[in-house]
């Protein structure tokens, strides 16, 4: 109960934020804050094509709309171009004034700062002559444009204690804009973009939001020109405050959402160990709901992109819209545990059944298709979806469903706040500190209700439990003496039992040793020639190597490949090149018996031969002998007759020697192998020895005559 008490006192730290932030919006401080609402610029381009000389052209000037709310357009592809001036004050020279967007998703925001330094504005034509500049027949003025780009390091700030300076005018003519571009010879012009679409370190200052620093310059005006892209809701809230203001509510605002993070971790925590102790599925489906209505939270409010993911733009931007879906399928979920509905009404728990199926589909729709498309079908199923469930606990209240009241009450909540969320991302309602809250309080809400309804859950059970215990002790005392009776009786059943039991067991243990031999013998054996496999060579070899490593013994290799294997597969089919494999297994198992030697399928056309305590001149000789063999036999299948010939490569080495060159099973194998790829050049159907120390292949004679 004292994190519900912390979670109440949060609540209304968060509501009276928000009045103070609106009480700003309203009535501003004269030198900490200035109101870009109402009276803000907007220009919708549909085109997605226009430029900042397009829109500011004058035949368009007219097409500018004054804001008089936060700009919220809803879900819409146009860009979005938003503009306003500043005019410096005298005795402005040293404040530092910060721009902050306050939208992390925005996909990209393209900010013009153009710069009329006061000797300009002194001497500029006034705006109403526009249009008849234009119409002269004079030569067009060629304007030289300066772009200086962001740096990608953060801006650090440091308090300024200048109390008495006046603000910046606003001013609104963009008109004013136009005549610069118009007249100007020089004109300076700094080209800022970020956005969660692009890498976090492009931002000038390291904030959640968006936020830009303006350096006054008295007497000069600042035009700020943005223009906004999303796939998302088209929502740009926005303000202008003096660095004292922005860092004061910077430290707040990150202090009361530390606050809700840590307090809503808390509540996970404990719900996971509560469902760790009485195994009850409720809290674990709560704990995951928690936790991803948090990391909604964590994420719409840029934190994710900040701390977690700051290299991968486009999986902040996906991630938003999987955790919603994740948050609404885990709720059909939770409420399928927590109303009991397999129980009590099977029928609707078919249809949530398959709404959480939906979910399912979507999320997977999401983490690999258009994450615009599945955040507009979540905008569409989760209002019916979230309807299904409230109506769910509805009839079990009025079934009688003492725990189901807790659950309507928290769900009503939380559809509040997701009905107000729903509409400020389709542009319905506007945007103000109430409504960009209220789907956060409506989660803190809806926690807060839930877990108490768990905590009373958790309080039945155990009163039900202890119950249950009374009234088993009480049966207990009266049916001891029956017990003491039945115990001589049940002592032999039970003794029967275990001995049918044990039998069963025995009988099954035996029968699972026989399956395991089986499955042993099916992995490391191959299906076509019954030899070993790839898996159980690589086993022997590092087995014969460590033990030639402890006992100084030497160690061959031998690798066989069929000439012209391929060439036959594709003349008389995969039948007879299959009886080939299974006539050379043969012969190779003929030829080499020891125990301690292994005959295996490399893979393909390639056999493998680990000849244990046999040196190169011997192991050769074994080679030969194998390749003579071979080379004697016909391979028949059906009415086809061919002989067959093998090329092998040797190598042979003591483990453990540095003398050679061979420091690992890999590289005697890789030697065996190139010396079977010289055997292949030199004509086929022969044995190659590698040299001991790696370096050049020895061919059959040179290993005869050094034996």
């Amino acid at each position: 109960m004292q994190i519900v008490w912390v979670l109440l006192i949060w609540l209304w730290v968060l509501s009276g934020q928000a009045e103070a932030n609106d009480r700003r919006h309203g009535q501003p401080e004269a030198i900490n804050q200035l109101p870009l609402i109402p009276g803000l610029m907007m220009f919708r381009d549909a085109s997605a094509e226009l430029r900042l000389e397009d829109v500011l052209a004058p035949e368009r000037l007219s097409q500018w709309e004054r804001m008089d709310e936060i700009p919220n357009l809803g879900l819409t592809t146009d860009h979005v171009w938003l503009a306003f001036g500043l005019e410096w004050s005298a005795g402005v020279a040293v404040r530092r004034w910060i721009l902050q967007i306050q939208a992390p998703l925005l996909d990209r925001i393209d900010v013009y700062r153009i710069h009329e330094p006061a000797e300009l504005g002194a001497s500029r034509a006034s705006p109403s002559v526009i249009d008849s500049a234009r119409g002269r027949g004079g030569p067009e003025r060629q304007v030289d444009v300066i772009l200086a780009e962001a740096p990608n390091t953060a801006t650090s700030f440091a308090f300024s204690n200048i109390e008495t300076e006046p603000p910046p005018q606003l001013r609104w003519n963009l008109s004013q804009v136009s005549a610069l571009l118009e007249q100007a010879e020089t004109l300076q012009l700094r080209h800022y973009t970020v956005g969660a679409s692009l890498p976090f370190d492009l931002r000038l200052i390291r904030d959640n939001n968006f936020s830009f620093l303006l350096l006054p310059d008295e007497g000069a005006t600042d035009w700020v020109i943005m223009r906004v892209q999303s796939r998302q809701s088209m929502r740009v809230p926005m303000r202008l405050t003096s660095e004292n203001l922005y860092v004061a509510d910077v430290a707040s605002t990150n202090l009361i959402q530390g606050s809700f993070f840590g307090l809503m971790a808390i509540m996970i925590l404990t719900s996971i160990a509560v469902f760790v102790a009485i195994k009850d599925r409720a809290y674990i489906y709560y704990s995951i709901f928690v936790l991803s209505t948090v990391m909604f939270i964590f994420i719409s409010k840029g934190y994710a992109y900040q701390f977690l993911w700051p290299d991968s733009a486009d999986w902040n931007q996906r991630a938003f819209v999987l955790d919603l879906i994740l948050g609404a399928g885990i709720s059909v979920m939770f409420t399928r545990a927590f109303l009991r509905l397999p129980e009590h009404l099977p029928r609707f728990d078919v249809v949530l059944r398959i709404l959480a199926w939906l979910w399912v589909l979507l999320g997977i729709y999401c983490l690999f298709g258009d994450y615009s498309t599945a955040l507009l079908l979540t905008s569409i199923i989760l209002p019916p979806g979230g309807t299904l469930l409230f109506i769910a606990g509805l009839i079990q209240v009025r079934k009688g469903y003492f725990e189901a009241m807790f659950y309507v009450a928290g769900w009503s909540a939380l559809i509040s706040g997701a009905v107000v969320f729903m509409l400020l991302e389709m542009g319905l309602i506007p945007a103000n500190a109430m409504t960009l809250h209220a789907f956060q309080v409506g989660i803190a809400f809806e926690a807060l209700i839930l877990s108490i309804a768990l905590a009373f859950r958790l309080q039945m059970q155990w009163q039900r439990r202890a119950a249950a215990e009374r009234e088993a002790l009480a049966r207990l005392n009266q049916s001891q003496l029956q017990t003491i009776e039945a115990q001589k009786q049940t002592r032999v059943e039970l003794e029967l039992h275990v001995r049918e039991r044990t039998q069963a067991l025995e009988q099954t243990m035996a029968e699972l040793a026989d399956a395991n031999r089986e499955l042993k013998l099916l992995s490391t054996t191959d299906e076509l020639t019954g030899l070993s496999n790839r898996r159980s060579i690589n086993a022997t070899l590092q087995r014969e190597w460590s033990r030639g490593e402890r006992q100084g013994t030497a160690l061959s290799v031998l690798l066989l490949d069929l000439d012209h294997f391929k060439a036959v597969n594709d003349e008389y089919g995969h039948p007879f090149g299959d009886q080939a494999l299974r006539e050379v297994a043969k012969l190779l198992t003929s030829v080499v018996q020891r125990p301690s030697d292994l005959v295996g399928r490399w893979g393909g056309e390639e056999f493998m031969i680990l000849l244990a305590d046999a040196t190169g001149p011997a192991a050769v000789t074994i080679a030969e002998r194998i390749r003579q063999l071979i080379a004697r036999t016909v391979v028949r299948h059906e009415a086809i007759t061919i002989n067959i010939s093998v090329s092998i490569g040797v190598a042979a080495t003591i483990p453990g020697n540095t003398g050679t060159g061979y420091s690992t099973p890999d590289l005697l194998v890789d030697a065996a192998d190139r010396a079977l790829y010289r055997a292949k050049l030199n004509g086929r159907n022969r044995v190659e020895l590698m040299d001991e120390h790696g370096i050049a292949p020895i061919s059959t004679d040179q290993a005869r005559s050094q034996d």
